[in-house]
């Protein structure tokens, strides 16, 4: 059966193929569409429409979403037009070996729940603490058992400086991550250096916290859109893993 994974983040949309025959190893590349706004529905779909008529093959849709009840409404009707099962992933008290620690389960962020799922196969014997770093920056921490300590929600990069910006009233100036320096020459420099070193400070102090707190060594996992950025100014024990998510959704739906 070939399976159409979807993560449908605040900015982009990854997407993958998954056959239940094919190892992990060999999971296939992400592809990502472009969101476009129309009116009350957050996002247009045509590009995953033509994506559905480019592989007849598709049996169903497992997907994960933090874009409200518009988007799932506009994806149901899509899955039926095709007449595609549609799994969307929830977060849930326990499931998946995963024992979610929030007061209201259902409030953690899918997505989180899906990387915590992923984690939690990747490293089975292993606590881990888990870094999604895109419009905002979750950092879960997650014991060998599955059992979810919780975790933190800090702005992504283009969040913080861009609030910068805007406070300082300065609109000409424009973000760049193009030249990271430790010592900026210039404004615009500063601004994206300073929120890349930033970050990465704050990472590498909570997780730190984190892994004291926990009392037992831990696998740190960077996933997300700026984690590709990120990873070049932490520590080698940061284990970039840019699938996470889709290996998530993998996981689930060979147990579903």
């Amino acid at each position: 059966m070939t399976t159409l994974l979807l993560d449908a983040g605040n900015t982009r949309l990854k997407w993958a193929l998954y056959n239940n025959q094919v190892t992990a190893k060999a999971f296939p590349s992400m592809q990502t569409l472009d969101y476009q706004l129309e009116g009350n529905n957050p996002l247009g779909l045509a590009g995953l429409q033509q994506v559905l008529q480019q592989h007849p093959t598709i049996q169903n849709i497992v997907a994960v979403h933090v874009l409200g009840a518009d988007f799932e409404q506009s994806l149901q009707a899509l899955a039926q037009d095709h007449h595609l099962p549609l799994q969307c992933v929830k977060s849930q008290a326990q499931g998946f070996g995963i024992q979610v620690a929030y007061h209201q389960p259902e409030r953690l962020g899918a997505d989180r729940f899906v990387a915590l799922v992923a984690a939690h196969h990747l490293y089975p014997q292993q606590a881990c603490i888990v870094i999604d770093a895109g419009t905002g920056v979750t950092i879960d921490a997650l014991l060998a058992s599955g059992e979810h300590q919780g975790g933190l929600i800090l702005p992504g990069l283009r969040v913080s400086g861009q609030a910068l910006i805007q406070r300082a009233k300065a609109s000409h100036l424009a973000q760049s991550f193009d030249a990271i320096e430790l010592f900026a020459k210039d404004t615009i420099q500063g601004i994206g250096s300073g929120s890349v070193f930033g970050l990465v400070g704050a990472l590498e102090g909570i997780t730190w916290r984190m892994e004291q707190a926990m009392g037992v060594p831990v696998q740190r996992i960077l996933t997300g859109g700026d984690s590709a950025l990120l990873k070049q100014y932490l520590g080698a024990d940061y284990q970039y893993v840019p699938q996470l998510i889709m290996q998530g959704l993998q996981v689930i739906t060979e147990l579903s």
